[in-house]
């Protein structure tokens, strides 16, 4: 594997993770919205 490959494969996986956190944030903003409709 060149360094270069190895380099994009890499910003690949950040990307991805980063995904998913900001995934799980508005996951998480939803259910607290949801939760202060319950509640009002």
């Amino acid at each position: 594997m060149k360094t270069k490959d190895m380099y994009k494969s890499l910003k690949k996986i950040q990307i991805k993770r980063v995904d998913v956190t900001v995934l799980k944030a508005q996951v998480s903003e939803q259910k607290m919205a949801a939760r202060r409709s319950l509640l009002n």
